[in-house]
């Protein structure tokens, strides 16, 4: 059996204007040692942290987000 891992609903951001001026923030912060950036190559925000689940039933909230669309 598989063990459980982290999941989330998110939403990716891909508005090249809006990712600019998120990139442009967190080197503005990183510049000033305020926090460590990690910076990812896709950028997404966050709806809801589901914590730690097993993929039975990751999937039976992907069939049920499919549904509700």
């Amino acid at each position: 059996m598989k063990k459980a891992r982290s999941f989330f609903i998110a939403i990716d951001l891909d508005d090249e204007k809006v990712v600019s001026r998120i990139r442009s923030f967190q080197k503005e912060l990183s510049n000033k040692d305020f926090a460590e950036i990690q910076l990812a190559k896709d950028l997404h925000i966050t709806l809801n942290f589901l914590g730690k689940l097993r993929w039975g039933e990751v999937n039976r909230i992907k069939d049920k987000l499919r549904r509700e669309r």
